[in-house]
C-alpha cells in the first residue's frame, strides 16, 4: 500500500515542469523550516524565557529568606530587658508598649484581658511580617503562649486579619 502511494508521488512528480518542480520544492523547505520554529525552537525559547523568569523569582525569595534568617538568629538573642510580666495587666502594657513600638497601633482593632491568665488581641489589616516580628518579640521577652490563633488573608498582599491569645506561663 505504501509502495503503490511512493509510485504515484513519482509518477506525479515526473509530470511537473522544471519550473514547477523548483517551486514545490522551495514550498516544501519552506514548510519545513516554519514546522521546525513553530514545534521545536519557538516552545525551546519560550522554556528558556520561563526558566530564567523563575529562576530570578527564586533567587529574590533566597536573599529574602536570608535575611530572614538573620532577623530570626538576632531576635533569638537574649533580650537587654528581663521585665517578664506576672500579671495580665502587666502584660497588657508590655504589648500596648511593643505594639506601638512595632508600628502596629494603627491595625490594633482590640487589646483586653479575657480571664486572669490570658490576653487577647485582634489586628485588622496588618502587615504579616510585622506582626510575626512582634509575636517573636513577645516570646522572647515573656512568659507566654499563644493558646489561640486565627490569621486571614487580605487582598491586599502581605496584609492579614488576625486574633490572638497569650496565656501567661509558669516559666
Amino acid at each position: 500500500m505504501m509502495s503503490e502511494q511512493i509510485a504515484k508521488l513519482k509518477e506525479w512528480w515526473s509530470t511537473l515542469a522544471e519550473r514547477e518542480k523548483k517551486a514545490v520544492a522551495l514550498a516544501g523547505s519552506v514548510l519545513v523550516i516554519a514546522l521546525f520554529y513553530l514545534l521545536i525552537w519557538s516552545p525551546y525559547l519560550s522554556r528558556v524565557a520561563s526558566l530564567r523568569k523563575h529562576l530570578t523569582a527564586q533567587k529574590q525569595t533566597l536573599l529574602w529568606m536570608k535575611k530572614a534568617d538573620k532577623e530570626i538568629e538576632r531576635l533569638g538573642e537574649p533580650s537587654q530587658s528581663n521585665k517578664a510580666a506576672t500579671t495580665p495587666i502587666a502584660l497588657l502594657a508590655y504589648l500596648q508598649k511593643e505594639i506601638t513600638a512595632a508600628g502596629l497601633e494603627g491595625s490594633l482593632s482590640e487589646l483586653k484581658q479575657a480571664d486572669n491568665e490570658a490576653v487577647e488581641l485582634q489586628f485588622g489589616k496588618v502587615n504579616f511580617d510585622r506582626l510575626m516580628k512582634l509575636l517573636l518579640q513577645v516570646a522572647k521577652d515573656q512568659p507566654v503562649v499563644i493558646s489561640r490563633m486565627s490569621v486571614k488573608a487580605d487582598t491586599a498582599p502581605g496584609l492579614v486579619s488576625a486574633r490572638l491569645s497569650f496565656k501567661l506561663s509558669a516559666g
